[in-house]
């Protein structure tokens, strides 16, 4: 199987795809990160802007690409603390 890992993190947005075998170590196959600097976009309300929003969007969006490319067949996100407690993490999440 062809598992992808996308790490959605306060300083990158990084995919590692792997080859997992049941019994087996996986396997890295491909890696893919985009820096995204998130924590420089919180606002002082706790809101991550506009523009932050707009960058992390177009970086899953290239990320979501390049896992199609690399033919993963499960993708598993995981989100940093800086979006999960950003005061609009959820409706950014959620979109």
């Amino acid at each position: 199987m062809r598992l992808g890992v996308l790490d959605v993190g306060s300083n990158t947005v990084h995919l590692q795809v792997m080859d997992a075998s049941p019994g087996a170590r996986p396997n890295p196959s491909f890696n893919f990160k985009i820096e995204v600097r998130l924590t420089e976009y919180l606002q002082q309300n706790g809101d991550i802007s506009d523009e932050g929003i707009k960058i992390l969007r177009q970086s899953i969006r290239k990320s979501l690409v390049e896992s199609t490319k690399a033919k993963t067949e499960e993708l598993l996100p995981f989100a940093t603390s800086a979006l999960r407690e950003a005061r609009n993490g959820n409706e950014i999440i959620s979109s």
